[in-house]
């Protein structure tokens, strides 16, 4: 039976193949568990200056999506997120 690779940003495990390393390395879901898992060592400072700087949704600005929604979906956020160490 071959060797499988395991993938930290991702946590999943894959033919050891070189093809398949580069395929999965340049998907999506590793760019983006690639990006959140570094971002968790960067200065918080820094994090919060950049998210003031983005726009907000135009769902938000028109009223369309009420606060309470984007209070619950930032709980789960937050909650869920690996740097605050709940579940």
């Amino acid at each position: 039976m071959g060797q499988s690779y395991f993938c930290d940003y991702c946590g999943c495990f894959m033919k050891s193949d070189l093809n398949v390393r580069k395929l999965h390395n340049n998907g999506i879901s590793h760019t983006v568990a690639k990006y959140r898992y570094m971002r968790r060592f960067e200065d918080a400072a820094k994090i919060l200056a950049e998210e003031r700087l983005k726009n907000p949704c135009q769902r938000y600005s028109k009223g369309i999506l009420p606060v309470r929604s984007v209070l619950q979906l930032w709980s789960i956020i937050v909650i869920r997120s690996p740097r605050s160490g709940k579940s």
